[in-house]
């Protein structure tokens, strides 16, 4: 299971209560604010647990998987001959970038 950085602001009265709940079970007063928060979670779902319930997989034919797939591979094509494209354009102009800083192809 992951774990989340999350802060929050409690009252002095909350404080004091956390505080009094740690020394009383031997705690740190982290700890004993950690246990504090999954239990008052547990509390929120009333017993269905913290974690998030799992959907149900959706039935998929294999005409759709393979249409998936077939979108997904020109998607690709499309990407590469993109990337290629802009490789070249920018491999163009970084060359008529150092022809022109060089002075190439200028009269005296």
């Amino acid at each position: 299971m992951a774990r989340v950085m999350l802060t929050g602001r409690v009252t002095d009265a909350q404080a004091a209560a956390l505080k009094s709940y740690a020394a009383d079970v031997g705690l740190p007063v982290y700890q004993a604010t950690v246990r504090a928060l999954e239990l008052g979670i547990a509390t929120l779902v009333g017993g269905r647990g913290a974690e998030p319930a799992q959907a149900a997989p959706a039935s998929v034919s294999a005409g759709e998987i393979d249409a998936l797939r077939e979108a997904i591979d020109r998607l690709s094509q499309r990407a590469e001959l993109s990337d290629r494209l802009t490789q070249r354009t920018l491999y163009a102009a970084g060359g008529g970038l150092c022809c022109g800083a060089s002075g190439a192809g200028r009269k005296r």
